[in-house]
């Protein structure tokens, strides 16, 4: 009988040592959540930090003139791109042909002048060397008999 009281004794002391295990390590875990949740309160409020200097160099005006400048720009590429997609107007079409027929005579008339340009380089040097013929020609002497 008293095996069984000591038994039920050690067994209420085990059971009493078994919850203020779990007291300590759920202080231990309590402890370690404590730690984290203070670094990372720290890496926030230094990234804020950061955030702040690297907000310093521009203002709220600058990031509203750079985003409307963007509009503009996709503005003008939307406005290129169908030009190109074939969305001209008749008037603008028009516009273009004629221009591509001035670039196409302008063209015709640099090689015209090109050619005539090398036909006359070609005679120049034709005379050049008449001219040169001539010159030995005329160097040559011929001996009195």
């Amino acid at each position: 009988l008293n095996a069984l009281r000591l038994r039920k004794v050690q067994e209420q002391l085990s059971s009493r040592v078994d919850g203020w295990i779990l007291q300590v390590d759920e202080l231990l875990m309590s402890i370690e959540q404590a730690r984290t949740t203070a670094t990372v309160l720290e890496q926030l409020k230094m990234g804020n930090e950061a955030l702040k200097q690297a907000q310093k160099g521009y203002s709220l005006k600058d990031v509203e003139g750079i985003l409307g400048d963007m509009d503009d720009a996709r503005d003008h590429e939307e406005t290129v791109r169908a030009m190109i997609d074939g969305s001209l107007s008749v008037e603008d079409d028009e516009a273009v042909e004629a221009e591509l027929a001035a670039l196409e005579a302008l063209e015709a008339e640099a090689e015209a002048e090109a050619e005539d340009a090398v036909e006359e380089e070609a005679e120049a040097k034709e005379v050049e060397a008449g001219a040169k013929e001539v010159d030995a020609e005329a160097k040559v002497v011929v001996p009195d008999m």
